[in-house]
């Protein structure tokens, strides 16, 4: 599921952290009693998508039974488990397989504590990469290899509470398709129907996708894919500054419902119906089908021609530091296994995170509405930069340095002037990370 609500421990990592030498391997050996080879997982799934991978799991290590035997770890939120990461490094007890939600993807490239997936291809066993969704490929591809498995990936979607919408006269297809159509909207609703137009919860995922939705990088050069590392961010662009000019306004008027960093808060406005719209992850999808809410599902709003939006979620990251390789190659079967069609169909259907692959979204039989409007949203994705996201180390830092001002920013004060001033907080950032990084 999309986790980005605290990014506090992030602070305390750092690549020298990470690339300290490890003595020796944690947990369980690799058969040398002639057993399985036990591998441990960690993860940060919960709710609907935890439930899932449990299954998916117990299903691999029946199958595997007296070969691979995986043990699944909760580490609570993505960034608990990178500090908890950081922590088993130095005492030699890393897991043999870690899910890292996208905005690690760099750091963890850094850290060069992993084996790129098309290494262990290569040499463990095959995996059709081609078959990743274009999107999903443009993403986790960099300086020419897939990384890491993607495992759990969602996209930002909008919602609509349909019986709210109905009673400001309004359809699905009233709803515009772009960003100030949106929000123009939700005023509408407020005025003729009295109810919040829209919920939101604050997060600076949001900043990154208004910005891939109107083409633009959030980082330069070339949102750092195009083979030059990124050396800063960019806050400030009109289309940024105006959007989020509007939220305030919108926050003001009572049209908009703010929770805050609070995303289940945020869900449970539109699923209450105290507010007609949510922009939301696709992952919170699983969810919302449990209240009962009647919804429909629409794409994120594109503003831009080549405008679009950036993959979310996570990936899985095979350790190969201090793991034996009787242990990565477990670790990759079992990558293999949560990429495989199987369990990309299972996974769509169990908790609305999207197939990675294309024979994964084929295989899903008689979806319902939202969920085709989800398939058709990740199929016509454009893979350009804008949409590969910026690729940053220092992005999670960058995130919590900016959190708390969008936070305090939608109550008012000059977008402009806030957000040149964190653009130079943010270079700064991608400085010093590079600088730790040897880079």
């Amino acid at each position: 599921m999309f986790r980005r609500s605290r990014l506090s421990l992030i602070a305390g990592l750092s690549i020298a952290a990470l690339g300290l030498t490890a003595c020796g391997g944690g947990g369980a050996g690799p058969g040398a009693d002639g057993g399985p080879v036990k591998i441990s997982f960690w993860h940060s799934a919960s709710g609907a998508a935890g439930d899932s991978l449990n299954q998916q799991i117990a299903a691999f290590n029946e199958a595997q039974s007296g070969k691979i035997q995986v043990e699944a770890i909760y580490q609570g939120t993505y960034e608990s488990s990178m500090a908890k990461l950081a922590n088993a490094v130095q005492s030699g007890a890393t897991p043999a397989l870690m899910q890292a939600s996208d905005i690690f993807t760099g750091y963890m490239i850094d850290s060069k504590l992993t084996v790129p997936a098309q290494d262990l291809a290569a040499k463990e066993g095959s995996y059709d990469f081609e078959d990743l969704a274009p999107a999903v490929k443009n993403y986790y591809t960099v300086d020419g290899q897939v990384r890491s498995m993607p495992y759990q990936i969602s996209q930002p979607v909008l919602v609509l509470n349909l019986d709210v919408l109905a009673k400001a006269g309004l359809t699905p297809e009233d709803v515009p398709t772009d960003l100030s159509g949106l929000l123009s909207t939700a005023s509408k609703i407020k005025r003729d129907s009295g109810i919040a137009g829209m919920s939101f919860f604050v997060n600076t995922w949001w900043n990154e996708q208004f910005t891939a939705s109107y083409g633009l990088n959030y980082c330069t050069p070339d949102n750092g894919v195009q083979g030059q590392d990124a050396t800063a961010f960019k806050y400030t662009d009109p289309k940024q500054v105006e959007t989020w000019t509007t939220l305030q306004d919108l926050v003001r008027e009572g049209t908009m419902v703010n929770t805050g960093s609070d995303a289940t808060a945020s869900v449970g406005a539109f699923t209450s119906g105290a507010a007609a719209m949510s922009l939301v992850s696709s992952g919170a999808i699983g969810n919302i089908v449990k209240t009962g809410v009647n919804f429909a599902v629409k794409p994120f709003p594109v503003s831009a021609a080549d405008g679009g939006v950036v993959p979310g979620g996570n990936s899985l990251w095979v350790i190969g530091k201090d793991r034996s390789s009787a242990e990565q190659k477990a670790a990759w079967e079992l990558s293999r296994y949560l990429g495989s069609t199987e369990v990309q169909t299972k996974n769509f259907v169990d908790s609305g995170y999207l197939p990675t692959t294309l024979s994964a979204a084929k295989a899903v039989a008689s979806p319902t509405p939202q969920q085709q409007a989800l398939l058709d949203q990740l199929a016509n994705s454009k893979p350009t930069t804008a949409t590969a996201g910026c690729h940053s180390g220092a992005l999670g830092e960058a995130r919590q340095a900016l959190q708390p001002v969008l936070e305090s920013m939608l109550g008012g004060g000059d977008v402009r002037a806030i957000f040149a001033e964190q653009e130079s907080k943010a270079k700064d950032i991608i400085s010093r990370y590079q600088q730790r990084a040897g880079k």
